[in-house]
């Protein structure tokens, strides 16, 4: 019985006709037409939420630093060419260096509210039209935690925007701008 099951299974003919290998391949290219679109029309806004999620990332480790070190610890947002901001010591060293858009990406990143119309703040407001809050464009965290209030705005070239932002309490927290609802969420 085993035996003939397995030559059975020997003398058929197994694999894919022509017709099913050509049919699978027209499936493929008709999703990938499909999906190359949405997926370029994606990846703006997902690099955006990335360098928002990197830079309230980085203010945390500033504020972690200048609790461990007890030493104050600034954040300087750079609004030139090159768009970027510094964790920079109490001594002036300068400990990393995050440039918003690489010259390579198709899509920019920078400073700046986007699509947003009001402020990130409880209050709302006028959004700073450099995307920066902060007095003098400086987070600053002190040795007990506490630091500057404020926001950092950033956008892309579809009008995507995120706010970062700290109170005197040394709290961070980020809100993204709902184009729906006109509101921060």
């Amino acid at each position: 019985m085993i035996r003939e099951r397995a030559n059975d299974f020997l003398t058929h003919d197994s694999g894919f006709t022509l017709a099913e290998l050509v049919i699978t391949v027209c499936i493929i290219v008709i999703l990938a037409t499909i999906g190359v679109p949405a997926f370029s029309s994606w990846v703006p806004d997902y690099r955006l939420r990335n360098k928002a999620k990197e830079l309230y990332a980085d203010m945390h480790l500033a504020k972690m630093k200048a609790v461990k070190e007890y030493a104050k610890y600034r954040v300087v947002f750079s609004v030139d060419a090159d768009t970027s901001y510094r964790l920079i010591k109490n001594d002036d060293t300068i400990e990393k260096t995050v440039h918003l858009s690489s010259p390579d990406s198709g899509d920019k990143i920078s400073f700046g509210c986007g699509a947003a119309t009001k402020s990130a703040t409880k209050s709302g407001g006028t959004p700073p039209g450099d995307g920066i809050s902060y007095n003098g464009n400086i987070l600053t965290f002190n040795p007990r935690g506490t630091g500057s209030p404020g926001y950092v705005y950033l956008q892309n070239s579809k009008g995507t925007s995120y706010a970062i932002g700290t109170l005197s309490s040394g709290v961070i927290f980020m809100k993204k701008w709902d184009k729906i609802s006109n509101s921060w969420k």
